[in-house]
């Protein structure tokens, strides 16, 4: 028993030292890695093609998990939808209408990501909500509602493969980029793509508005 003891003392001691020298566990967890949205450096038809690319990797992702397991409904993701040009909250809502399986979740003003938006019903409509909601940051910012830096210049949505692809095909979009099925809401970052009417240097702030992202 106490040669048994000490080898498995002595396996114990090696497993240690083999997992000290992993990156898993002499690292910390990245728990944000995860980003939507152009590079610096990106013009908006190098960020369109890349986000392209994006769409065909998580319909591969979606033939794959229907391969795996026929049974299971296929997988959602989250993108980032953008504009060939802000908006404004009517425009915005036209963009995607009828696509019953979108799930809009916010919205970005300039470089702000508003607050989680209700699914339409039958009290309102997606105009009604979006309006709703420009009008509730542009109290809490200090600005007239028409105020240009607060046209929408892309969405955070949820959808399939199939969904995100006929969203990408609408022609006020420029872009729809998409993170494979793991990623989790409030552990990604986003990017927005800011055109020359909007500036880092000048960002809406709206202190009473909770922001996800």
């Amino acid at each position: 028993m106490a040669a048994l003891s000490a080898v498995c003392v002595i396996a114990l001691v090696a497993v240690m030292v083999v997992l000290s020298t992993s990156d898993r566990m002499s690292k910390p967890q990245d728990i944000n890695g995860d980003f939507l949205g152009p590079e610096s450096w990106e013009s908006l038809t190098a960020y369109s093609a890349r986000a392209d690319e994006s769409l065909d990797l998580i319909s591969r992702e979606t033939s794959q998990s229907e391969s795996d397991e026929p049974s299971r409904k296929d997988p959602k993701f989250w993108a980032l939808v953008t504009f060939h040009e802000p908006l404004d909250y009517s425009r915005a809502a036209k963009s995607v209408d009828g696509l019953a399986q979108l799930r809009v979740a916010s919205m970005i003003l300039g470089s702000m990501v508003t607050r989680d938006l209700p699914e339409p019903g039958k009290t309102a409509n997606r105009e009604r909500l979006m309006h709703d909601e420009v009008e509730l940051v542009a109290a809490s910012a200090g600005l007239a509602t028409d105020d240009p830096k607060l046209l929408i210049n892309g969405l955070i949505v949820y959808g399939d493969a199939t969904t995100l692809k006929q969203t990408r095909q609408r022609p006020d979009i420029a872009a729809v980029e998409a993170l494979p099925s793991d990623a989790v809401r409030g552990r990604f970052g986003v990017r927005p793509y800011l055109g020359s009417d909007f500036s880092e240097e000048d960002p809406v702030y709206a202190p009473e508005v909770n922001q996800r992202e």
